[in-house]
């Protein structure tokens, strides 16, 4: 199996083989959640089994596609729907392009496509402005500005703007559209958000505590700890205070106190927890995602109760390269050549020298046969340091023409980093290297579709 840092890797775990086993086992929940009025607010398909998927709005990277081209491949077995997170404060109109530095090796670069940002920076994507598109852009970013611009003319905000701006990229590849389209904003405006708000407030000290020691259980995940002042009442719940074009901010509660949900939306593990107990029958994650979301379903059994069961979840990731014309480099090739370098202004061997090499490994064992501190240490030092210095003065083209070397080998081990980097946005792509990823995961789920998803 290839590595994740190859191009043609794709990753779909478990094996599609066993997803039909996982969704046998089914979801359960109390029966305040109401799974129907749930995907009804949210305009969910609701009388077919559904699949969902999402990430963040902008122009995300191939391993995000392998998760978008995954609902495309189960079409003809299941409902699916794809996710926008826009509760989450992305620059949507930022975009890494590949450039050349000064020493002409490949490097990354931020380019802000967004011709002037007037949305506030800590707001989320879906409480931002559109923008309008920058038209001095470089070519390579070219295709990504003018998906942005065309997306701009029917998007309200801009995380619709850069969810949008990435279906125009897949559509220029011929690529067809998951729909519906849902966004993380709006299970905000759902009875089950406002059901949950209420049971936060009426049980925070659970809560939290449950919360916490979900994300104590799974350090790898990254999640961080909610404030806990119990001794005192206090405390931080797992949802944000929004407002268009202002300042997410986290939400403190003291015990007792109520919320009105008017200005209210849940943070991540809330999000996906909701789709998770009442939105769908399975959820597909990147990797990141499947690294957290089991922090979210310890933590609603243990609030909750034990008879609370998630949708299952699957992970699907995928690596396409960019063409850079770059040959890779290894690194121990890299560090040879660095190491002659620096070695050779302490060797006069290295530099062609083998005179004053020998005469530098005689001085070096006199130095080492003499007391330190001794005026004949001292002497033999410097007339080692000497010999070194007129070796480097007498041999300069010798010693340039290995730093040079090690200079190329630097800027080619950079170049090569560029390349296999795998997070390069899908507007970087060729669309053929984009469809070739859509029928490469259409086929590794044929066989198993049919039979597992039915």
């Amino acid at each position: 199996m290839k590595a994740p840092s190859e191009d043609g890797y794709l990753l779909i775990e478990p094996p599609p083989g066993r997803w039909g086993a996982l969704w046998a086992q089914g979801r359960s929940a109390p029966t305040w959640v109401r799974p129907e009025r749930f995907r009804e607010q949210m305009g969910l398909p609701a009388r077919r089994p559904l699949v969902m998927s999402g990430h963040q709005a902008g122009l995300w990277h191939a391993g995000i596609a392998a998760k978008y081209f995954t609902l495309r491949a189960l079409e003809g077995v299941a409902a699916t729907a794809w996710l926008v997170a826009d509760l989450d404060e992305n620059d949507v109109a930022y975009l890494r392009v590949p450039v050349r530095d000064a020493h002409g090796a490949w490097t990354g670069r931020m380019l802000d496509l967004a011709e002037k940002d007037e949305g506030h920076p800590d707001a989320a994507s879906g409480f931002r402005p559109t923008v309008r598109v920058r038209r001095d852009v470089p070519e390579v970013a070219r295709p990504a500005a003018e998906a942005m611009e065309q997306a701009r003319a029917s998007a309200r905000t801009l995380a619709e703007q850069g969810h949008r701006a990435a279906e125009k990229v897949l559509e220029s590849a011929g690529i067809g559209l998951v729909r519906p389209v849902v966004y993380g904003s709006a299970t905000a405006r759902t009875d089950l958000f406002g059901d949950l708000v209420r049971r936060m407030c009426e049980d925070p000290d659970g809560c939290v505590r449950a919360y916490n020691a979900a994300a104590a259980a799974f350090p790898d995940a990254g999640v961080r700890a909610l404030m806990c002042r119990a001794e005192r009442g206090r405390f931080e719940l797992p949802i944000w205070r929004v407002g268009m074009n202002q300042p997410r901010l986290p939400v403190l509660v003291e015990r007792g106190q109520t919320l009105d949900c008017g200005n209210l939306a849940p943070r991540g593990l809330l999000m996906t927890g909701m789709l998770r107990l009442a939105g769908c029958e399975m959820f597909i994650h990147g990797t990141g995602g499947g690294a957290y979301d089991r922090v979210t379903q310890r933590w609603l059994s243990d609030w909750l109760g034990p008879d609370v069961v998630l949708a299952p979840v699957a992970v699907v990731s995928a690596t396409r390269l960019v063409d850079l014309g770059v040959e890779p480099v290894a690194e121990a090739v890299v560090s040879r050549a660095v190491a002659a370098a620096h070695r050779a202004r302490h060797d006069p061997a290295l530099l062609g020298d083998e005179e004053g090499g020998l005469r530098k490994r005689e001085l070096v064992a006199k130095i080492r046969g003499l007391a330190r501190g001794s005026a004949g240490r001292a002497a033999a030092y410097r007339a080692m340091h000497e010999l070194l210095r007129k070796s480097v003065c007498d041999h300069a083209d010798a010693l340039a023409r290995l730093e040079g070397q090690a200079g190329q080998m630097r800027n080619a081990m950079a170049s090569s980093e560029a390349a296999r980097d795998r997070t390069w946005s899908i507007a970087l792509h060729a669309p053929t290297t984009l469809r070739s990823l859509g029928e490469q995961v259409r086929a590794a789920l044929a066989q198993a579709a049919s039979r597992t998803m039915a």
